[in-house]
Parts: structure tokens; C-alpha cells; sequence
């Protein structure tokens, strides 16, 4: 029994078609008929078909997402495997937790200041790397709550100073500590 369902959505009729082959049971020819035409009548209307399992029957597939705020990683396997996919994205979760969320919310709020006290491109991006790399994750891991502003205000100030290549360009005096 082939069930057709009209699902209302923003840009027109979604159509989603169930098809109830049962796990356990050999492939039947009538799937394949059912199959075929659902194939045929998606692509040539320009929707979106995913045959469950009939891989060149489909033109999109899901993927496995872990999201932590801002954060999104999307894993997927081009519909060969998608165990593999929710499998990765398990063991993810165990190493990406919620400090990632407050990091880039906290990333987020700083970027104005950043572009600001920093004007070279090149310094913003070594704050950055070194923000990253710094003990700041770790600590918004062990204390959610967790003050990493002391931690970026050195970095802040360390990067906000040009380098002596900069200088030199600038023709600014350099001084190295002896």
C-alpha cells in the first residue's frame, strides 16, 4: 500500500511519500516499480528524492549534525553509510562540548574590539590562532562560568603591538631589547 501524504510548506505542496517495505523483507518487484516512479516524477519535477537505500535514486542525503550554538559540523557519507556518520558524530560529542558554544559566543561579542585595537589583518589572524590554542577552551570546560578575559586582554595587548617587520615598513623606529 503506498501512502501519499501533502505536507503544506512556505514555497508550495511538499509531497512525502511512505512506502512501507518491511526491514526484513526481500526486495520485491513492485518496490522497484514503486521506486522507479517516485524517482521519475520527483526529478522531473525538480523536487528533492531520497529513495531510502537505492543510492542513485537520490539527490540529496541527510547528514549527522552536531551543533553546539554557533557551532555546526555536519558529517556525512554520501548515503554509503550513515551508521558511520551518527557513529562520528557520537564520539564528537564527547571531545566538542558546551564550552565550544560559550567560546564562539564570547568570540562573537569580541570581534568589534578586536578589529578594533588590532588594524593588521595578519596580527588579527595570529590572535585568533593563538585564542584558539590558548588555555581558554579548557578552562570554560572546567568551569562553565569561567573569567577568560584576563587571558585575552594579554593576548590582546601582545597582538595589538606591531611586529618590528611592520614597524620598519611603517618606518617607525625599531627597538629591540638588547
Amino acid at each position: 500500500m503506498l501512502r501519499l501524504e501533502k505536507l503544506s510548506g512556505s514555497s508550495g505542496a511538499i509531497s512525502l511519500v511512505i512506502w512501507p517495505a518491511l526491514p526484513w523483507s526481500l526486495p520485491r518487484r513492485e518496490d522497484a516499480l514503486v521506486h522507479d516512479a517516485i524517482w521519475a516524477e520527483g526529478s522531473a519535477n525538480g523536487q528533492l528524492v531520497n529513495v531510502m537505500d537505492v543510492i542513485p535514486m537520490c539527490n540529496f542525503y541527510g547528514v549527522s549534525f552536531l551543533r553546539r550554538g554557533l557551532l555546526t559540523i555536519a558529517i556525512g557519507t554520501g548515503g554509503a553509510a550513515p551508521a558511520l556518520a551518527v557513529t562520528l558524530r557520537k564520539r564528537l560529542e564527547q571531545e566538542i562540548g558546551p564550552e565550544y558554544e560559550a567560546f564562539l559566543e564570547f568570540a562573537k561579542a569580541l570581534r568589534p574590539e578586536v578589529s578594533r585595537r588590532i588594524p593588521s589583518f595578519r596580527r588579527r589572524q595570529q590572535f585568533w590562532y593563538a585564542l584558539v590554542e590558548s588555555d581558554a577552551l579548557a578552562l570554560l570546560r572546567a568551569d562553565p562560568d569561567a573569567d577568560v578575559c584576563s587571558l585575552t586582554v594579554a593576548l590582546l595587548d601582545q597582538y595589538a603591538q606591531p611586529q618590528a617587520k611592520e614597524r620598519m615598513k611603517n618606518h617607525e623606529p625599531v627597538l629591540e631589547p638588547a
